[in-house]
């Protein structure tokens, strides 16, 4: 598939938060948004992504979901190797393991999620909906599809 220029410019603008975080500057996004290095599955090479915080439970805990699905590049990593460092607030390089939730603690979760930013939650379902494939997915299908991944720091 050719890469347009608006698919370039695109990707750029959804990595720069990756740049952000490296310089040290992951405390402009508060707790809301976190960096994760994961390693690649084939490659067994360190990834980084940015991800939105779901929940934060606990001082050590945050929950974040796999926007495209199980098909998520990062999410089939963790999956594969579940230790990774986290970026977040002024935190850096955390270790840490990732631990796929079961679909009903997902959808508790994704619940709240939605309780607590219903603008966000509506302009999010129709993207998360085009990028696994499966146009017009209502909420309830969506708190099934979206798999969450509970991210735990290891005690410092």
């Amino acid at each position: 598939m050719p890469t347009t220029a608006g698919a370039r410019i695109a990707r750029k603008v959804a990595r720069a938060p990756v740049g952000l975080f490296r310089a040290g500057y992951g405390w402009l996004f508060g707790e809301r948004l976190l960096m994760l290095q994961h390693t690649g599955r084939r490659s067994g090479q360190p990834r980084l992504v940015v991800l939105e915080v779901v929940i934060h439970p606990s001082r050590d805990r945050y929950v974040v979901a796999a926007g495209r699905g199980e098909a998520t590049d990062w999410y089939r990593n963790v999956r594969r190797a579940p230790r990774v460092r986290v970026w977040v607030g002024r935190m850096r390089a955390a270790p840490g393991s990732a631990r796929p939730l079961d679909p009903d603690e997902a959808r508790t979760h994704l619940m709240a999620y939605r309780a607590r930013h219903p603008r966000t939650w509506q302009a999010l379902t129709p993207v998360i909906s085009r990028l696994i494939r499966r146009p017009g997915l209502t909420d309830e299908e969506l708190f099934t599809t979206v798999p969450l991944v509970e991210l735990v720091l290891d005690e410092s």
